[in-house]
């Protein structure tokens, strides 16, 4: 039987280990090499920055990655504003698909992200070096949906 104190030292231990483990080591995969091969774009394409319609509601703004700025480190940080008018935002209909082929990344992205009525933000998400894709939809109270591509490199 183990006693409160070795159960209080095992904790302290794992406590400990788990704090001085580096921070990349929190990151989670959200596109493995495989997939970016299989389902990105090509590695040779140049990707421009997409202009967005600003009249369609609701709207998907995409506050990171910062892709004007050029190429982005792994791990990533996404972080999206839903912006409306008197309609609530439905957070049920937020859909992320990955690259040409449109794999559905979803379920990776909300198991992960902080999520409010006003946005999305996800932390440490791994993505190979490359150009991707990703394809976001989210809908509102009134039926509206608006869809958004987000194009960026990871270096």
């Amino acid at each position: 039987m183990i006693s409160s104190w070795q159960l209080r030292l095992s904790l302290s231990a794992i406590a400990f280990t788990a704090l001085a483990l580096p921070v990349q080591a929190w990151a989670f995969m959200l596109i493995s090499a495989e997939e970016a091969r299989v389902y990105g774009v090509d590695s040779g394409s140049v990707l421009m920055p997409l202009s967005v319609p600003t009249n369609v509601l609701p709207a998907i703004e995409v506050i990171n990655p910062q892709i004007l700025a050029g190429p982005v480190p792994s791990p990533v940080s996404i972080e999206l504003s839903f912006k409306t008018d008197d309609a609530a935002v439905d957070i049920s209909s937020f859909r992320a698909l990955y690259g040409g082929l449109r794999l559905n990344i979803t379920d990776r992205i909300m198991a992960k992200a902080r999520v409010t009525p006003t946005g999305l933000r996800i932390e440490n998400a791994e993505i190979p070096a490359g150009n991707h894709r990703l394809f976001l939809s989210i809908s509102d109270s009134k039926g509206r949906r608006s869809d958004r591509e987000l194009r960026f490199q990871v270096k």
